[in-house]
């Protein structure tokens, strides 16, 4: 989860982590402290070290946050299939009722903010692509996909780590965002 800070955390949090979330730290974590442990600045961090040697060879990254259409849909079902969901057969591609079904969704929402599009390039090369679905102030986490010849340098954290420091920069974001993963 991301908010304003913990107060609006006790508000906006479901129910069900409230509890867990308010004075605790991570699933809910203040704007002001999002980005501060990982990533980009922080010596320890395996992530910043990897973003880093991705950098090194072949240029900086650029979190892009084009409209949901049909082009960035294609793209995100491309990059997915192209990895280990595609060899597994459960990439949305791989199945013409989830393409239709995304298709549909995506033509259905669009000019609204119910579904967004995130895209990490490094030049010209599209690296990983993550789709999210927004209601309200809520913002939830659906498909992620990258490019397997990035693998070691952890592609999908990096767009993880982008889209954290996208939403606390972006003052009419989200007020909380769930990622959907196991927590276990």
């Amino acid at each position: 989860f991301l908010v304003e800070d913990d107060a609006v955390a006790a508000a906006h949090a479901p129910p069900e982590f409230r509890e867990a979330s308010v004075g605790a730290g991570p699933p809910v974590v203040g704007r002001a402290h999002a980005v501060q442990p990982f990533g980009r600045g922080d010596p320890a961090s395996g992530a910043g070290r990897l973003r880093r040697r991705l950098e090194q060879s072949g240029g900086p990254l650029e979190l892009r946050v084009p409209a949901a259409t049909p082009d960035t849909i294609a793209r995100f079902m491309e990059l997915e299939q192209s990895g280990w969901k595609g060899r597994a057969g459960t990439a949305l591609a791989c199945s013409a009722g989830d393409r239709q079904f995304l298709r549909s969704a995506t033509a259905r929402l669009a000019g609204t903010d119910a579904i967004q599009s995130l895209e990490l390039w490094q030049g010209d090369r599209l690296i990983a692509s993550k789709l999210n679905l927004r209601s309200g102030q809520a913002a939830y986490a659906w498909k992620i996909a990258y490019d397997e010849n990035f693998a070691s340098c952890s592609p999908g954290v990096q767009m993880e780590l982008e889209h954290v420091r996208h939403l606390v920069s972006n003052p009419h974001g989200p007020a909380w965002v769930d990622s959907c993963a196991d927590p276990e």
